[in-house]
């Protein structure tokens, strides 16, 4: 119970420093989604020998996955548990973003508070729309689930991934072969879908929500949560220049807000769901001693000793 404890807390004051370091310092410098992607995009950018650049992210992805493997194992340890609770968590809190798209909102709601053109106002309001509804599979999803089902490791080595992406630089051979990968982009699809039944969840009120055969034909090029957002508010949204539920009515201003609220609620729900899923993973692991590493090697000899049989 101890252990699990320590990773809700962990996690919680993840929440609590990423919304703090959205108000002090804003979100990543674009185009990076993470501080971590950011920091290790800068190094491998500022490497002195020019044949390490294309092999400097990869190797900073795995220095960082240790650098953290190191970091949660320390936290097993019995000492100084608070001050590791609280470092733990801004190093989580670095590889996700869980306010970009909420604090873009609040700004483009204040910023079309003043527009007076209507198409003007509905253009950006539909672009809004789609940015708000990728926020949370894009921002949160799958450094959350890394977190839940691998720990502190998992949560870096994700954010990391992102850096090994090829952020800034699209073109880059490593990004290339990313996005040319059969299992990125069902991983991609995994992580849309959990967002879109998280948005479909939050917004469920009198009446059940769900995604209808012609909503997903119709929507075949577009994420599942631009699709669950377009359902869950009944309106169209733009993503990516391809609008989405084009046979709804298109928004105002005032839906704009109701999406900030559905996001919030999301993210809310998606938080909840990690600390479950935190809860589950660390009931169903087999209990570790303090001295596993310390196990005693294979008896070789009894081993292939064929009298023995």
């Amino acid at each position: 119970m101890r252990r699990i404890t320590d990773r809700i807390a962990v996690f919680a004051v993840a929440l609590m420093l990423d919304a703090a370091a959205q108000f002090v310092f804003g979100p990543p410098p674009a185009p990076h989604a993470t501080w971590i992607a950011c920091a290790l995009d800068r190094i491998a950018a500022r490497t002195p020998a020019p044949r390490l650049r294309p092999i400097m992210p990869v190797l900073l992805a795995v220095l960082a996955a240790r650098a953290a493997a190191l970091l949660s194992h320390a936290g097993q340890q019995r000492g100084a548990r608070t001050p590791l609770i609280i470092v733990q968590a801004a190093v989580l809190a670095a590889s996700f973003d869980a306010w970009r798209s909420l604090r873009e909102a609040r700004r483009a709601e204040r910023e079309l508070a003043r527009a007076v053109e209507p198409t003007a106002v509905t253009g950006a309001v539909e672009i809004e729309l789609g940015r708000l509804a990728q926020g949370a599979s894009e921002g949160v999803v799958g450094a959350w689930a890394a977190y839940a089902v691998a720990d502190l490791p998992g949560a870096v080595a994700w954010a990391a991934a992102e850096s090994i992406g090829g952020a800034g630089r699209p073109d880059g051979p490593l990004a290339a072969v990313l996005e040319s990968s059969g299992q990125l982009a069902a991983v991609q699809q995994a992580r849309d879908a959990i967002a879109g039944a998280a948005t479909l969840a939050a917004a469920r009120g009198g009446e059940s929500l769900s995604l209808h055969l012609d909503d997903i034909v119709d929507s075949a090029d577009t994420p599942l949560a631009v699709t669950a957002m377009t359902v869950a508010l009944d309106r169209r949204v733009v993503w990516n220049g391809r609008i989405s539920g084009w046979q709804r009515p298109p928004p105002n201003r005032d839906d704009l807000r109701r999406a900030s609220r559905l996001a919030l609620r999301t993210l809310a729900l998606l938080a909840a769901a990690t600390a479950a899923a935190i809860a589950a993973v660390e009931l169903l692991k087999p209990p570790r001693r303090a001295d596993d590493w310390r196990r005693e090697p294979p008896d070789w000899e009894r081993l292939l000793d064929l009298r023995s049989r």
